[in-house]
């Protein structure tokens, strides 16, 4: 990038940031995000409000006051974002990215504050976790955040009086972590945004509800897992519709099967069926096993050795595939 390409970078910070527009009500909102946004892309050392209102030439109060009681359409923005990604940056590899992101507290006053695990600190401290859906081509020229949800803990959603000092507002309540990426990956799709990958942490992978869900889109993942944990079938289980009835003598996995075998006029008596059950937990098997499948004949193929790049020296990490079914 050369020192004219740099120079027009400030014009099309504004005319990115005049598709916005629309979610500000009034003048002066829009006005202060643009100062906003260029104290936090600017050389200022410190990104807090008084260094960057200085450095913009207006009241540190002004600039306070946009962040504390001015309020804006957050739903239309995120969609507006995610309606431009999809326009103008997809492609047929395009990754998405599942992870949180916690911030250290010294308080109890922040909203979703509590004593949980903090990837910041690396242990169990007083911090803020939230919950970020991220964008990547597979090329990687392209990278961007599509939606952030605060996770609120089942302590703050019982707590009307907590609730209330922090301004939280009624309709939100707790929901498990992989619930709410799951309800910021519908909502992406919604707006035309489509991922070939999905990829998430173990505190995802390890979630079976949170699995079968992200499966359910037929779509490739990468996803952390303990060694240990079961995983599913490595071929797609017998499911069988549950009739109501006492399970027919030779069933192995006493469930009568649907549709009956008996054949005549009285094939289709008894009740509908209402749900489908697979034969118990036979046939799923561990991360470890899935493994271990690889040195048969029948078992997933090595794909050679990926060298990456750690914190202290170059891990080296034997890469394989198979397909599962949960």
């Amino acid at each position: 990038m050369d020192a004219r390409r740099i120079g027009r970078l400030r014009g099309d910070l504004d005319r990115f940031l005049e598709l916005f527009s629309d979610c500000f009500a009034r003048s002066e909102g829009r006005a202060h995000l643009r100062r906003y946004v260029h104290g936090q892309l600017s050389n200022v050392r410190r990104k807090c409000v008084e260094p960057m209102a200085d450095a913009a030439g207006i009241a540190p109060r002004t600039l306070q006051d946009f962040l504390a009681t001015h309020t804006w359409d957050h739903e239309r923005a995120c969609d507006r974002l995610q309606q431009l990604v999809a326009e103008r940056h997809s492609c047929d590899g395009a990754i998405g990215l599942i992870d949180e992101t916690s911030f250290p507290k010294r308080g109890n006053h922040t909203a979703g504050v509590q004593r949980q695990y903090c990837g910041a600190s690396g242990k169990i401290d007083n911090c803020v976790v939230t919950i970020g859906l991220g964008y990547a081509d597979h090329a990687g020229g392209f990278r961007c955040t599509l939606d952030h949800c605060l996770y609120l803990p089942e302590s703050w959603s019982s707590n009307t009086p907590r609730r209330q000092q922090a301004d939280i507002p009624t309709d939100m309540t707790y929901q498990p972590r992989w619930q709410l990426a799951l309800t910021m990956l519908e909502r992406a799709h919604r707006n035309g945004v489509r991922f070939a990958w999905l990829t998430f942490d173990e505190g995802y992978g390890a979630s079976f509800p949170s699995w079968s869900h992200f499966s359910a889109a037929d779509k490739p993942m990468s996803r952390k897992c303990r060694w240990t944990f079961t995983a599913g079938w490595c071929r797609r289980p017998c499911c069988k519709k549950n009739t109501h009835g006492t399970s027919k003598a030779g069933d192995r996995d006493g469930f009568p099967a649907w549709p009956s075998s008996r054949a005549g006029p009285h094939a289709s008596i008894g009740y509908a069926p209402t749900r489908i059950r697979c034969g118990i937990n036979r046939g799923r098997i561990s991360i470890s096993k899935t493994a271990a499948k690889g040195r048969s004949s029948g078992g997933p193929r090595l794909r050679g050795s990926r060298s990456m790049y750690g914190w202290t020296a170059p891990v080296t990490a034997s890469v394989c595939h198979r397909r599962q079914f949960g």
